[in-house]
């Protein structure tokens, strides 16, 4: 158990009694219905310019 001034923020390990987990159905997900195939790919050089660009000037 992480604290901060002995409040309890994070528990490290899961639950003893944790209820298992349901599974997820991911083709039944909106980001699956969008059509992409209209959209342009970016090429190698544009999508290092991108990255580079979301890294911020540090």
């Amino acid at each position: 158990m992480k604290t901060r001034k002995e409040k309890s923020l994070a528990r490290l390990v899961p639950e003893k009694n944790s209820p298992p987990h349901k599974k997820l159905d991911w083709t039944k997900s909106a980001a699956f219905s969008i059509d992409h195939s209209g959209e342009k790919m970016l090429t190698a050089k544009e999508s290092a310019a991108l990255l580079h660009a979301s890294q911020g000037n540090w």
